[in-house]
């Protein structure tokens, strides 16, 4: 029996259970005619989400430039002391700044799915996108619905629309390093931008931003599964930073279907041992380089300091690396990310 359309909460299974009933001619309209209807649903598979969102960005852009047009030119200031900046101009610069700062990142996602093929980058998938707040994206590198191993990797505070660029080198680093670790397997490397990640150090001293990606991550992270064809894929979410404590907090709140998780850089997942994350200990692998600065404030605000042994994780060796350079091509920690996402870490690390 044919279902009807799932409305915006339905869950993945529900929209993977509706979308499966969609003869291929049905699929492919709704692909080119309602393209905002599939291209950000969780459980639809990967090729019709990037099919879909692909055909969204001309239409996104188109809607920032006319952004920028109501802006207008830069307002002349008036009645202003020298070297100070008038209100009324500081918001149309921050507004203005905004929307260049989006246009770039979907500029930059285009790029990228543009050359999604050797030898410039891997296959490329646009898994969800919007230009709202900050502005979101989801980029696969590879098929996760094909792949053999599975990498959901959530980054940290600063993470929005424009700075997508750094993520999806990341994800192509991740994807870089676990066919180095086991070259007969595919890996998908997601970089996961899904949530609003607060925008400055002293924003990610709270926990509203991480306890609000929650249900988000948790429905991706299932429709992955769902989606997923063929035998079962080796799964793991990587956080990094604050998108550590999205992971964390999403495990001991909600739980996850993975089979491994990497917290790098970690101020703190929320809990204070491994096992309440809803996961055997020894499949939380944790690591932190000696010059990366998350060390002074790990453990003050968001849960025990993960590297510390009372916390009952698997520590990694990750060198001297410093905050931002965990994806290092070649280093140890590079290494070691591709080997838990291949699920091919050696016994005892």
């Amino acid at each position: 029996m044919r279902q009807a359309q799932p409305d915006a909460a339905a869950s993945a299974a529900a929209v993977s259970a509706w979308w499966s009933t969609r003869h291929a001619a049905e699929r492919q309209d709704l692909i080119e005619s309602c393209p905002e209807l599939v291209g950000n649903r969780d459980g639809i598979p990967a090729a019709d989400r990037d099919r879909a969102n692909r055909r969204r960005l001309a239409g996104s852009r188109a809607a920032l430039h006319r952004e920028l047009e109501r802006l207008g030119t830069e307002p002349r200031p008036t009645g202003v002391l020298p070297g100070r900046e008038p209100p009324g101009h500081r918001r149309w610069r921050l507004r203005r700044e905004a929307v260049l700062g989006k246009l770039k990142g979907l500029e930059d996602i285009e790029g990228r799915l543009t050359h999604s093929r050797a030898p410039h980058f891997a296959p490329t998938y646009l898994l969800g996108f919007d230009t709202e707040g900050i502005g979101h994206a989801i980029v696969a590198v590879n098929d996760p619905d094909t792949a053999h191993n599975v990498v959901t990797f959530v980054p940290g505070s600063t993470a929005r629309l424009a700075g997508m660029t750094g993520d999806m080198d990341k994800a192509y680093e991740i994807e870089a390093a676990a066919r180095l670790a086991a070259p007969d397997r595919t890996t998908s490397a997601i970089a996961w931008s899904g949530y609003d990640a607060p925008q400055s150090r002293i924003a990610a001293i709270r926990l509203a931003a991480a306890h609000g990606a929650k249900d988000a991550l948790l429905s991706f992270v299932t429709a992955l599964r769902l989606t997923h064809r063929g035998a079962p894929a080796h799964s793991t979410v990587l956080g990094h930073s604050y998108g550590s404590t999205v992971v964390g907090l999403t495990l001991r709140d909600r739980g996850l279907p993975v089979d491994s998780v990497l917290l790098l850089g970690s101020p703190g997942a929320g809990v204070r041992h491994a096992r309440q994350l809803r996961i055997e200990p020894s499949r939380v692998h944790v690591g932190r380089g000696s010059h990366d600065w998350i060390r002074f404030v790990a453990g003050l605000r968001h849960g025990r300091d993960p590297m510390r042994p009372a916390f009952g994780a698997r520590r990694i060796p990750t060198g001297d690396t410093r905050h931002g350079r965990y994806w290092a091509p070649g280093t140890v920690s590079w290494t070691l990310i591709g080997q838990v996402a291949a699920g091919a870490l050696p016994a005892g690390g």
